[in-house]
């Protein structure tokens, strides 16, 4: 009897024995997998975030970019040399010098102003239209008219495009 209660004991403790194992391989797999996706979350946002740095070098980079074309698309040497050339136009009328160097000081400071800005308010634009022609109106064949038409009820300070105005004139 004894014998047979030694032997139950026995497997009793190999079956404790073996389930312990069980729970011991069970919770170091389970240590080992958490310990896995931890590291590919952290390494998911490594790249996650590396990625968007990237992006947002790439986008300040680009913007850097769009900057300067427009600086270079609203100062053109085009642009430039056709206000030196008006304004050289009116060398013998004092007055007339004076109005011409007036608007080409208001286009060149609205232009450095404006430069970091994508839209202008409508009555800004309208000013620097004014000014532009107000500059080329001796070399628009005569009988030149400008006549502006705003209702009003228009609200003047309503964004818009930089030069979206200015372009077409």
């Amino acid at each position: 009897n004894l014998e047979y209660e030694k032997e139950i004991q026995n497997n009793l403790i190999e079956q404790k024995n073996l389930q312990s194992k069980q729970y011991l391989l069970i919770t170091i797999f389970a240590v080992v997998v958490l310990v896995l996706l931890s590291g590919f979350t952290l390494f998911l946002v490594f790249f996650y975030r590396r990625r968007q740095a990237a992006i947002y070098q790439q986008q300040l980079h680009d913007l850097a970019l769009l900057k300067m074309q427009n600086i270079s698309s609203r100062i053109s040497p085009h642009f430039v040399f056709n206000m030196l050339s008006s304004i050289s136009n009116a060398a013998n009328e004092p007055e007339k010098l004076k109005e011409r160097i007036k608007n080409v000081s208001f286009l060149l400071r609205n232009v450095i102003e404006n430069v970091e800005f994508t839209s202008v308010t409508f009555n800004n634009e309208i000013k620097v239209v004014e000014a532009f022609t107000k500059l080329f109106e001796d070399k628009i064949p005569s009988p030149f008219y400008f006549n502006l038409n705003i209702h009003s009820d228009f609200d003047t300070e309503v964004l818009i495009p930089a030069m979206i105005i200015q372009i077409p004139v």
